[in-house]
């Protein structure tokens, strides 16, 4: 049964329902009239009504009857119309599978690119876990890992860039964030070995074998800058509620334009604004408050850090160690301005201490043995004329 067909037939139910109430409503008035002109006896009266009465029965029961056809017709037309889109859905599907299988065999190297993919971005979370910090995982990579992350980042780039990944925005954008991550990394480790090559050049005698292409090299450490800018932003472009591509960029961006970038500062808020369970962009945030003079936001911003388990996406003990030390170190610029509340940020500053430095850790003992110097303007030097005790014992505890 076809869509004409349903229709003409109830063209034909509604013309005949038509016919069936214009008959009986003449019925109606003729028995009416008559019995109206021919007497005016009650009896005669009532059997007029009770002709008119019966016909009003049969009248509605028409209807119903009618009533009811009509409604299988509908039930009917709604069917078929369903089954024509549904054999229309399977037709073209039939089509999209041919078309791609044509494209796949013409272009093997579409074949499976969704997959590939998302291969593509599991590797690169293996490589440079979101609960490390990017220097953390940048010392770990061996060469070989650079050189896949190389092939990797020319490969995923070219499909990502010129064609449409709308619907997998999520995937598309940590991709975008990984290898911006990665040439991030790579610009401030370039960057970070150049000086020091030209600081040892500068205190060695002339040596003509030593030769450095400073230019060059400087050229490659721009382009490394400019091509983790160009990732990060387009991550964050490409899934505007990613907190994970802020952070990043924020601190890509702290590399370029100094520790105390109010541009990064804006980056770290708005992932905070997607995401406030998290101790990193309020980790950052307060050093920037911190460097820039404000002890006293530093220390609130890292107490709410230490509100949340973690660092990103899972907890990282480590990073959540460097919390609770660096808000010593504010605690203890507080307790040196308010000297009225030092028996508090003492304690406070202890606290923090004992909890960071609970282990063997070669890297925070040269950090605290900096820290509270007492010949120098430290940040632990008041803590430590305070309580030295602490001091000495936290250091035999970290010297292991």
């Amino acid at each position: 049964m076809s869509r004409k067909f349903a229709a003409v037939l109830l063209a034909v139910v509604a013309m005949a329902a038509l016919a069936a109430i214009f008959y009986v409503l003449l019925q109606w008035w003729s028995a009416y009239h008559f019995y109206s002109l021919s007497s005016a006896d009650v009896k005669d009266k009532l059997d007029a009504y009770k002709v008119q009465v019966d016909d009003l029965q049969r009248l509605v029961s028409l209807l119903i009857a009618f009533s009811s056809l009509y409604a299988l017709v509908l039930g009917a037309s709604a069917y078929l119309s369903s089954q024509g889109l549904l054999d229309q859905s399977k037709e073209n599907a039939k089509k999209i599978d041919t078309l791609r299988s044509d494209l796949e065999k013409s272009f093997p190297f579409f074949k499976r690119m969704g997959d590939h993919l998302l291969a593509v971005a599991k590797k690169l979370e293996e490589l440079m876990p979101d609960s490390d910090e990017r220097d953390d995982y940048y010392d770990r990579l061996s060469p070989t890992d650079h050189q896949e992350l190389a092939g990797l980042e020319q490969g995923a780039i070219a499909f990502l860039y010129f064609l449409d990944f709308t619907e997998v925005s999520h995937t598309a954008s940590d991709i975008y964030r990984q290898l911006g991550k990665y040439c991030g990394a790579a610009f401030a480790e370039r960057k970070k070995q150049l000086e020091k090559e030209l600081a040892e050049t500068r205190k060695a005698p002339a040596d003509p074998e030593v030769r450095i292409d400073v230019p060059q090299r400087r050229r490659e450490i721009e382009w490394l800058r400019d091509r983790a800018r160009f990732l990060l932003y387009n991550a964050t472009r490409t899934n505007p509620d990613s907190f994970l591509a802020f952070n990043d960029l924020a601190f890509l961006i702290q590399d370029i334009e100094g520790a105390t970038s109010a541009t990064a500062a804006d980056f770290y808020r708005t992932s905070l604004r997607l995401q406030p369970k998290q101790q990193r962009a309020y980790y950052n945030l307060a050093i920037i408050e911190f460097t820039l003079g404000s002890p006293q936001s530093a220390e609130e911003l890292s107490t709410k850090a230490l509100a949340n388990p973690n660092w990103q996406v899972r907890p990282n003990p480590s990073r959540c160690d460097d919390v609770y030390y660096n808000r010593a170190c504010y605690r203890s610029r507080l307790g040196e301005s308010r000297p009225h509340e030092a028996a508090y940020w003492l304690d406070g500053v202890e606290s923090d201490l004992k909890t960071a430095c609970h282990a063997k850790n070669q890297a925070l003992l040269t950090r605290l043995e900096a820290d509270s110097d007492k010949t120098k303007d430290s940040d632990l030097k008041w803590f430590a004329a305070a309580r030295p005790g602490v001091i000495a014992e936290l250091k035999k505890i970290l010297a292991g």
